[in-house]
């Protein structure tokens, strides 16, 4: 059985895209391309488009949850399926 603290860290990770594109969206076009540090916004929103770990991510759910729909999700995307699109 999977804990509760699992479970928290799924649905964190499932809530993640809405939380960065609320961010996103309160950032001034004219800055998201502005370093602010070592990356600009949008580099950083690259970085976590980083596909691939997702297989690795995957095989680690299937072993606590196999029926979870994120897995198929994960390897969907791991083989180069929907991806969001993004301007350079």
């Amino acid at each position: 059985m999977v804990d509760s603290r699992c479970m928290e860290i799924l649905g964190m990770l499932e809530r993640a895209p809405a939380i960065v594109a609320g961010i996103a969206a309160q950032v001034p076009e004219s800055l998201v391309r502005v370093r602010s540090g070592p990356f600009a916004l949008v580099e950083h929103v690259w970085h976590l488009e980083d596909l691939a770990h997702l297989n690795e991510i995957a095989d680690l759910l299937a072993d606590l949850m196999p029926a979870h729909p994120m897995i198929a999700g994960l390897r969907a995307l791991a083989a180069g399926g929907p991806r969001s699109s993004r301007a350079a």
